[in-house]
């Protein structure tokens, strides 16, 4: 949500320590396991948001999108599935 709602100015100051923790998470070994899965998967649609309204070309990049690109689909968690892959198809229709 606060990638959603925060205006790029808000962004601009906490987004690159928000966009690197979350990339930690979503590198670490093991995070996506059962035990973490939706964890994970929270991740994955923090990341998708981070992209969609706050690509820059700067803090968030073609690289930030590739990778959450590759970790999709969303399997486990129903309630974020939905939302990502609707997000998907505006950045696809977008041409984001």
């Amino acid at each position: 949500m606060i990638a959603q709602r925060a205006p790029h100015s808000h962004f601009a100051h906490y987004g690159p320590d928000m966009l690197t923790r979350i990339v930690e998470l979503l590198v670490e070994p093991g995070s996506s396991e059962d035990d973490h899965v939706y964890s994970y998967e929270n991740c994955i649609s923090s990341l998708g948001k981070i992209c969609y309204y706050h690509y820059d070309g700067v803090t968030v990049t073609k690289n930030t999108v590739q990778m959450f690109l590759e970790m999709l689909p969303i399997q486990v968690d129903d309630e974020e599935a939905r939302p990502v892959n609707k997000l998907f198809c505006e950045m696809v229709l977008n041409k984001n």
